[in-house]
């Protein structure tokens, strides 16, 4: 009977906090993990798009805004996409009703009544307004106010990661738990430890997890791989090469073609018009190779790219959101119209030969391209490959 009656409490207790938990974030604050770097460096301010969602910014979103809608300018807030309300972005306030926000196109524009101008902070990866259009207001869902995740961008946080020795971040990550598992102890069954049991139990842990971090680390040989070669792709393919690079107001791509016994069978080079991005510019390569490809009626071709990134986002599902997004998405769509044919990541050591044709590209005009014979520049490297 007893049990009976601690379990219908504590049943009790927890839908009790539910229902709290509901009505302050629908009502007041939630908590919103920023899933994209669209508002780079303020939020996520990392390089790389593959990293962990554990990682990502999450932020604390006030909703007594939307009661009034008074907002300012730079103001960071989360809506509902004007295109799909499904979508949910976080941007800027750039400009408020009665604005004039001068357009991609060179024209000026006046912000409406009851509508904002939102942008992203990194322009080159937003979905925003100068694509859709101001926002209303009534789609506004909050206001960004602080970062709560991850630790190191939490003001506290960030003045111990900046100013003491990683042992005693360590350490202070550890009390931390430990004084949560203590409240925790407290709330749900009423038992208070002492301040040197809080101790203790942070310092076993981290004990703990440092030995489980020694031994993975003997078990997994820390040492990188060695530098390979170009290998013939499998009978019967050919195999392309390509890389890109980035100039002073121009993007180059080069590539080179070689078939099954590793002769030379084409290369090229070229420039394409983007912005200064090193990833856009690889797959804005990729794209001139697949068109390329195509023109020349090719099939069982394997790609090589040293862009480890962009063979692992070209095999994701993307949003088709931001110019990188729109890039991958044709490159996909081309991808489809040749035969047997794959993508796969290398070691720049191995993609010498396509990073040459791509440097050269800076100094020539236009597209070039060699069949049969390959030019003087890529003698040096083909016969080192």
């Amino acid at each position: 009977m007893g049990s009976s009656n601690s379990l219908w409490s504590l049943t009790k207790r927890c839908f009790t906090v539910g229902i709290i938990a509901v009505t302050i974030s629908d009502r007041y604050a939630s908590v919103v993990v920023v899933r994209e770097t669209s508002m780079s460096p303020t939020l996520n301010p990392r390089t790389s798009t593959t990293s962990k969602s554990f990682v990502d910014d999450r932020v604390l979103v006030e909703k007594f805004c939307t009661s009034n809608y008074k907002f300012s300018h730079g103001d960071v807030i989360v809506f509902c996409s004007p295109l799909n309300h499904k979508e949910r972005f976080i941007k800027r306030i750039i400009g408020l009703p009665g604005d004039w926000i001068g357009t991609q196109s060179g024209d000026m524009e006046k912000v409406p009544e009851g509508r904002c101008w939102v942008e992203g902070d990194n322009l080159l990866s937003s979905m925003d307004s100068r694509y859709f259009g101001p926002v209303p207001l009534g789609l506004i869902k909050g206001r960004v106010t602080h970062i709560v995740w991850p630790p190191s961008r939490i003001g506290f946080w960030a003045h111990i990661c900046t100013n003491y020795p990683k042992e005693h971040q360590e350490l202070a990550a550890t009390i931390c738990w430990s004084l949560w598992l203590a409240r925790n102890f407290w709330l749900w069954q009423q038992r208070a430890d002492p301040a040197t049991i809080i101790f203790s139990t942070a310092t076993a842990f981290l004990s703990k997890w440092k030995q489980a971090q020694l031994k993975a680390c003997i078990v997994s040989s820390p040492n990188p791989p060695a530098a390979a070669n170009w290998n013939p792709p499998p009978a019967g393919m050919v195999k392309i090469n390509f890389d890109a690079a980035v100039f002073q107001g121009s993007l180059g791509y080069g590539f080179i073609e070689r078939d099954d016994f590793g002769n030379f069978r084409a290369c090229g080079n070229g420039g394409v018009s983007g912005p200064p991005d090193p990833l856009l510019a690889e797959a804005l390569a990729f794209r001139e190779m697949l068109q390329w490809a195509k023109e020349q009626n090719r099939a069982n071709v394997h790609f090589e790219t040293d862009s480890q990134l962009l063979a692992q986002l070209f095999h994701k599902l993307l949003p088709v959101n931001s110019p990188l997004g729109v890039i991958i998405g044709d490159c996909k769509v081309l991808f489809q119209s040749l035969d047997n044919s794959c993508l796969s990541f290398v070691l720049r050591s191995t993609n010498q030969a396509a990073h040459v044709l791509a440097r050269a590209a800076g100094s020539l005009s236009g597209c070039r391209e060699w069949f049969l014979t390959p030019p003087p520049i890529l003698c040096h490297s083909i016969l080192n490959n």
